[in-house]
């Protein structure tokens, strides 16, 4: 490792269970299959995310959804935090409100649960002193880096993260749900914005014909990530920010069997009163259920590779966003170039290559000028 890594890796896992994909919905064994990823007498979640970690020399970031505990229980992601934090890497707050605050027996916790898919500071104010609440009880500390449930990220919510104290945020990702101004979206690189430091999600252009997007995250195939990754010229980009879930070496078995889908629900009928049945469950409309069960071996071989391939490159280094904020804030250089790197596969050329995105739209030229972007905030320096 050289002395001044120019890459910096962020390996973010949102540590969470979603009934949803449970076979037969189960509040007792979610946490164990889904948050633990425990299947098959095998432990496929944070454990063996950290152990992979480990062996490469690099630290990940582990977005723990807090809010779950009015589903699951006080106290029941205790082990949790303890165990990622024994291990010498990162709990940070992950923000579902729904479904999980329609469990609350207060009245007024309730009326919260849209507080991350609405664009109410007000209310996000509210969950979000909830949450670090929980999650300071369970670390011992304050969270000093976000990422909102889904990505649904507002522009009015960076002011509240900053008042709060939240250093980094990662929730910006341009292909699903966050509102936000359009010159954030054309961005892959960290910048600053309203005094909180977005590390956007970073994906890989597949170039096949059309254009469409990956994101860096676990694949049972990965031709194009690895490809794009392996062309990336030596520096650059600054951040490769790589996006897991407790849950992501599980098998996903797509389910379109309408007695499934029945025997899903009547248990789940029997679980939660007939208001949160009608709310959330499995709804006939749906294509398919994506299910979970098993271990996805592929995933993990895939995932392992892309480790390999980021650790021989010989100028990463693999930090925590604990890490970002402590070591690495102020360190950047906006000046230092008008595109951000794109990482991409050509199918047809059989090769990788990098593109970029301009980051000088007009949009951006506005936030420059009223302030709400600094000119500072965007591209460690080499």
């Amino acid at each position: 490792m050289s002395e001044a890594p120019r890459v910096l890796f962020l390996f973010t896992s949102d540590t969470e269970a979603n009934l949803h994909y449970m076979y037969t919905p189960d509040f007792r064994g979610a946490i164990d299959e889904h948050v633990w990823g425990r299947t098959a007498g095998r432990e496929v979640g944070p454990a063996l995310q950290m152990d992979m970690l480990d062996d490469r020399g690099f630290k990940g970031t582990f977005f723990v959804d807090v809010l779950s505990e009015f589903v699951f229980g006080e106290g029941s992601l205790q082990p949790v935090f303890d165990a990622i934090v024994e291990r010498g890497h990162d709990v940070q707050l992950h923000l579902h409100t729904k479904p999980h605050l329609r469990f609350a027996r207060d009245e007024r916790v309730r009326a919260l649960e849209g507080a991350v898919d609405e664009d109410d500071p007000a209310a996000f104010r509210e969950a979000m002193e909830l949450a670090i609440g929980i999650f300071e009880r369970r670390a011992g500390r304050r969270p000093v880096a976000y990422r909102a449930g889904a990505y649904r990220i507002f522009d009015t919510h960076f002011p509240v993260l900053a008042d709060l104290g939240i250093k980094v945020d990662s929730s910006v990702n341009p292909f699903k749900n966050s509102v936000v101004e359009p010159w954030m979206l054309t961005r892959t690189q960290p910048y600053d914005v309203a005094g909180v430091l977005e590390v956007p999600i970073t994906w890989c252009a597949r170039l096949d014909g059309a254009f469409r997007s990956e994101q860096l995250a676990p694949f049972a195939s990965a031709t194009a990530q690895l490809e794009a990754l392996a062309a990336l010229p030596a520096g650059s980009p600054a951040t490769l920010c790589y996006i897991a879930h407790s849950f992501s070496f599980l098998r996903v078995d797509r389910q379109t069997d309408e007695e499934r889908r029945l025997a899903w629900n009547a248990t789940w009928k029997e679980m939660v009163d007939e208001e949160e049945f009608e709310l959330s469950g499995h709804p006939p409309q749906m294509a398919d259920m994506p299910l979970m069960r098993g271990v996805d071996d592929a995933r993990i071989e895939v995932f392992g590779r892309v480790l390999d391939l980021l650790a021989a490159r010989g100028d990463v280094a693999g930090i925590t966003l604990y890490e970002l904020a402590r070591d690495w804030l102020g360190s950047w250089d906006e000046a230092s170039a008008v595109v951000d790197p794109v990482p991409a596969y050509d199918f047809r050329a059989g090769r990788g290559r990098t593109l970029a995105a301009r980051r000088y739209s007009a949009s951006y030229l506005e936030a420059l000028e009223r302030g709400a972007v600094s000119r500072a905030g965007t591209r460690a320096s080499s």
